[in-house]
């Protein structure tokens, strides 16, 4: 019994947590300084990467989605090419790498550009606040699965001939490829809601130089501008 109930008092300590976690990611959608001067006084991890894994696992879903279009021929039938079962232990490992290379990139810079800005910087909180930015991408991540889902659905299979040479999954890429380049405009929208979501970002970096870093609004939003514009920079160089 003492065993079981060790484990249940674990099992309600985590939940709580998860609990916390997500009322923090609601108040950050709609009240950011309130949610983020909340963080900076109880800063936590565990916010953080419970919010990576499940933009890990939405990841997962969306590529499960994407690559149901691409086929081959097996028996006199059509079959998926790929499953998402091929390549989860890849995307998910790869996943979860980007998004803490992101984070220690992101801390990094905000640290680095709130002492350059005069402001009073507590590693810890500062790491534990940055963590929460991930609120964004779990935000993104459900829109991208939401679009993906309805635009897949109205687009044609690609039939893959295999051929042995190649890797199954480079296969069905290309194939998306050309799937794609013949269905460009559902290109137009996605890049709308990118924007927003990017601006989004952009606005909670300056959140947290202003809360974390105790800036005042205006170097506080001269850090936000500088950190978004070399993290994008670093995106594009680096594939993070």
């Amino acid at each position: 019994m003492g065993v079981a109930s060790e484990y249940v008092s674990a099992a309600l300590s985590v939940a709580r947590r998860l609990a916390t976690t997500l009322i923090r990611a609601l108040k950050i959608c709609v009240l950011p300084v309130t949610a983020y001067e909340e963080i900076c006084s109880s800063p936590d991890f565990l916010g953080p990467l419970f919010l990576i894994a499940l933009c890990a696992l939405i990841s997962l879903a969306q590529y499960d989605v994407v690559f149901s279009r691409v086929v081959e021929v097996e028996g006199g039938e059509l079959v998926r090419m790929v499953t998402v079962m091929d390549v989860a232990h890849v995307l998910l490992a790869w996943r979860v790498f980007s998004m803490i290379m992101v984070w220690i990139l992101l801390f990094v810079l905000l640290w680095v550009l709130s002492k350059v800005l005069g402001g009073d910087v507590d590693s810890y909180t500062l790491f534990s606040a940055i963590g929460y930015v991930f609120v964004v991408q779990l935000m993104l991540s459900i829109v991208d699965l939401a679009y993906t889902a309805v635009v897949m659905s109205s687009m044609p299979n690609v039939v893959v001939t295999p051929m042995r040479e190649l890797k199954r999954e480079l296969q069905a890429g290309l194939g998306l490829d050309l799937l794609f380049n013949l269905h460009r405009e559902w290109l137009g929208p996605k890049r709308v809601y990118h924007w927003f979501f990017n601006l989004w970002s952009m606005v909670l970096y300056a959140v947290i130089a202003r809360t974390a870093s105790k800036l005042s609004w205006p170097k506080a939003a001269v850090a936000g501008f500088a950190a978004h514009l070399i993290t994008m920079l670093a995106s594009v160089l680096i594939g993070l």
